[in-house]
């Protein structure tokens, strides 16, 4: 079967969405630029955060377009002389592929290095880039912090409910700029910037995210901003 796939394209589901309940900073670019043809009318207003486009993590799996029912890393498995470099030997993609669109910033986060101690066996490292697709003019990326702080005081505005935000380098971006997120490097998207974004997950692993800070913003369990949250 699997010589016979050479000559075809897979296709795979394009609605593989994250729900609000996560990311409740979503906004609608991903259905504006990206998705609007593929979805009903009815549809078009849909606020979507995430979309997991190439995916073997368990968690948001990417299904083929024609079988909403085979996940990605079984298609693999079962036709590995169709899977190239790396997903030939392993069986599965190592590749985990996102569209990401914020109406509001994300948490401000962290990923640690694979050989990190206190990261549990499921777990691996989270390398990852960003490729900015689309941005409203003024729309911008947080990497890094514009001034040195201890980690005492670091900690102790976090506690207190302080900005963080006089702290954090502001990066201005526009279409086709491309950044590499370094383990270690606190990050996080500003409203209106349109990413593909591409990470590299460890077989059988769970990239580990670490949310440092979520610009003292609280939630109900529908996703929606709320100060009681």
């Amino acid at each position: 079967m699997g010589s016979s796939l050479t000559n075809r394209i897979i296709k795979l589901g394009f609605d593989n969405f994250t729900p609000l309940q996560r990311t409740p900073w979503a906004g609608s670019g991903i259905i504006k630029h990206l998705k609007a043809d593929l979805l009903d009318p009815s549809q078009q207003d849909l606020r979507v955060g995430e979309c997991w486009e190439v995916s073997c993590d368990k968690s948001f799996a990417s299904k083929l377009s024609s079988d909403d029912t085979l996940a990605l890393q079984e298609f693999i498995l079962a036709n590995l002389d169709f899977a190239l470099g790396n997903a030939k030997a392993a069986g599965t993609s190592e590749i985990l592929l996102k569209t990401l669109h914020a109406d509001k910033p994300l948490s401000l986060q962290v990923h640690p290095e694979d050989s990190y101690t206190k990261l549990e066996s499921f777990e691996c490292g989270k390398p990852e880039s960003w490729y900015v697709l689309a941005a409203e003019e003024g729309a911008g990326l947080y990497l890094g912090l514009s001034e040195k702080v201890s980690k005492d005081s670091f900690r102790s505005r976090i506690a207190s409910s302080d900005s963080l935000l006089p702290l954090l380098n502001f990066v201005p971006v526009m279409p086709g700029d491309y950044f590499e997120i370094e383990p270690g490097v606190l990050h996080a998207v500003g409203p209106g910037v349109l990413l593909l974004e591409p990470q590299r997950l460890r077989r059988g692993q769970s990239g580990k995210t670490y949310r440092v800070w979520d610009w003292n913003r609280k939630y109900d369990s529908a996703g929606n901003e709320n100060k009681d949250g």
